[in-house]
């Protein structure tokens, strides 16, 4: 059942939870004090475990619909209280202490969260996964990063592996599709991330999106787009939790194996790190972990970013882009849809072979300079996604 964890010490704690149709006075997650008038009650998300990219569209959706309370399926409270200081945090399950434990427990939750009683109020959903299936009393407006990829587009990549995971989705998947397809709600307002996503989203659940509202990069991105008008490196870059199959990082350490004269910097970490630090050929080099200003630097002197990932929209991508440095992606990525091919980076083929053919004959010279890809890049902005959110809650007569 769920259980409210404050956000604050109890001594001085705001206490916004009963806030609903009167202005309040909450902070933004970059610290700016907001007087407005919240239009969402929650913003409910799936895990709270990590901080990516899913994350930081959670972030933005609470910061434009000024919502007092986040919730989540399940997380680390430490971490959703530390990145919502000034925000009432819920963990449905707070049992649950790690994500591999949320994950094994998806089978519990596709039982437990149909039944649970609805939630009232205006929802927010944030869904890749589990959070969708959380009945509400009202329509919700939900943010579909990808219908879950275990299940439906990605069942034959997860399926075939040897594990634990791969072992129980051959048994369940059937249920769990059908309770994912149970979770849909009459009038829902579905928002994603890509039109990739929209076709997904209308293949897996038969019903059309309101729009595709790409998520927003850290205005220091733009900020930082005359780092890259300077002499770009000379490597390539790959930024990201270093995970196995999603992340296609075996496939990028084979293109690399093929292209010696080439270097690769992959800056991020993951449970997969150890085994591909083992596959990496000698041009390729594993930085870790970084703070974000150490990340946008080295984005803004890389020749490209490259993403060959199967990623809902890719937002590293974005941030490449808005830094005003190219991008080199495959049509599994959400982001393809926004590049315009040899203006502000490829598209190229998903095969290694493809892939790797695209990396020989990139020249940085040959697309727009730093400054035009970036200008390019504002339909990623805070202000466009704020103005999206507003939109579709309008149509939830939420905003009356």
């Amino acid at each position: 059942m769920s259980q409210q964890s404050r956000t604050a010490s109890d001594e001085g704690a705001l206490d916004l939870s009963r806030v609903k149709d009167v202005p309040t006075q909450v902070k933004s997650q970059d610290d700016r004090p907001l007087l407005v008038r919240p239009f969402a009650d929650s913003c409910l998300h799936d895990f709270g475990f990590q901080w990516g990219g899913a994350e930081q569209v959670l972030a933005a959706l609470v910061d434009s619909s000024r919502s007092p309370t986040v919730e989540f399926v399940a997380g680390k409270q430490e971490l959703v209280s530390s990145k919502f200081a000034t925000r009432e945090t819920k963990l449905l399950f707070p049992g649950l202490k790690t994500n591999l434990q949320a994950r094994m427990a998806v089978p519990f939750f596709s039982r437990v969260i149909p039944r649970r009683i609805p939630m009232d109020g205006r929802v927010i959903c944030s869904s890749y996964a589990v959070a969708r299936w959380v009945p509400t009393v009202e329509p919700r407006l939900i943010y579909c990063h990808s219908p879950m990829r275990q299940i439906w587009h990605g069942y034959d990549t997860y399926s075939g592996r040897r594990s634990p995971e791969g072992w129980a989705l051959r048994r369940l998947a059937g249920r769990l599709r059908s309770v994912d397809l149970a979770a849909g709600q009459p009038n829902d307002l579905v928002l994603v991330p890509s039109a990739r996503v929209a076709d997904l989203v209308r293949k897996t659940y038969g019903v059309a999106v309101h729009g595709v509202l790409p998520p927003p990069v850290p205005r220091e991105c733009f900020a930082s787009s005359a780092l890259a008008r300077s002499m770009p490196g000379d490597y390539f870059i790959w930024v990201g939790r270093v995970v196995e199959p999603i992340k296609r990082l075996t496939a990028l350490l084979q293109v690399f194996a093929q292209l010696p004269g080439l270097r690769l910097k992959i800056v991020g970490d993951g449970r997969s790190s150890t085994h591909l630090r083992r596959l990496a050929p000698d041009n390729v080099e594993f930085v870790g972990w970084r703070d974000p200003a150490a990340v946008r630097r080295l984005v803004a002197h890389a020749r490209a970013l490259i993403l060959p990932s199967m990623e809902d929209f890719g937002l590293s991508a974005a941030e490449a882009l808005a830094l005003g440095v190219p991008v080199i992606a495959t049509p599994l990525a959400g982001i393809a849809s926004h590049l315009h091919h040899e203006i502000n980076g490829i598209v190229a083929g998903a095969e290694v072979d493809q892939l790797t053919e695209a990396i020989r004959r990139f020249r940085r010279d040959d697309l727009a300079p730093a400054e035009e890809i970036s200008r390019m890049a504002q339909c990623f902005s805070a202000e466009s996604f704020a103005q999206g959110v507003e939109e579709a809650a309008g149509k939830l007569s939420w905003l009356s």
